[in-house]
C-alpha cells in the first residue's frame, strides 16, 4: 500500500466511522490554558520595537499593550548608554518603578567573535560597562 492509498482509506474509515457513531460530535470548546503559560508574561526589546520611541513613548505604549517588561537596545532614541550620568540611571530606574513596566535589562551590539584580537577585549571592556549601567539602572 502506499503512502496516497493509506491516506484515502484512512480518511474513509476515520469517516465512516464518525457518520455511524451514535454519539453526537463533540463542539470544539475552548482550550485549557496550562498554568506554565497562564503565569507567562510579554515584554519587548527596543531593537526594531521602540526604537524610535523616546523613554516617555515607550513606557506609555508598554503600558497600553499590556506590555509587562522591555529591554532597552543601546543607541536608539530613549538615551540609555553607558555614558548616562548616574542620576539619570536612577530618574530611569524610578520612572519604570512607577510605571509598573519591568526594566529587564539593556541590549548592546557588543560582538565577541571578532578576528581582532584588540577589537574582542573593546567589546569586553563594554559590556563590563554595560553591565555597571544596568546595575545603576535596575537596583
Amino acid at each position: 500500500m502506499n503512502r496516497r492509498k493509506f491516506i484515502q482509506t484512512s480518511t474513509t474509515a476515520i469517516s465512516s466511522s464518525l457518520l455511524m457513531s451514535e454519539k453526537p460530535i463533540a463542539k470544539p470548546g475552548p482550550t485549557p490554558i496550562p498554568q506554565a503559560v497562564k503565569s507567562l508574561q510579554l515584554g519587548t526589546v527596543t531593537y526594531n520595537l521602540g526604537r524610535s520611541w523616546d523613554l516617555d513613548t515607550l513606557i506609555k505604549n508598554c503600558i497600553e499593550t499590556q506590555f509587562q517588561g522591555v529591554e532597552l537596545r543601546t543607541t536608539h532614541a530613549h538615551g540609555i548608554e553607558i555614558n548616562t550620568a548616574t542620576v539619570k540611571r536612577r530618574q530611569v530606574r524610578q520612572i519604570f518603578e512607577d510605571s509598573g513596566v519591568k526594566l529587564v535589562g539593556i541590549g548592546s551590539a557588543c560582538e565577541f567573535h571578532a578576528a581582532d584580537p584588540v577589537e574582542v577585549r573593546r567589546n569586553i571592556e563594554e559590556t563590563k560597562a554595560f553591565v555597571r549601567t544596568v546595575k545603576a539602572a535596575t537596583r
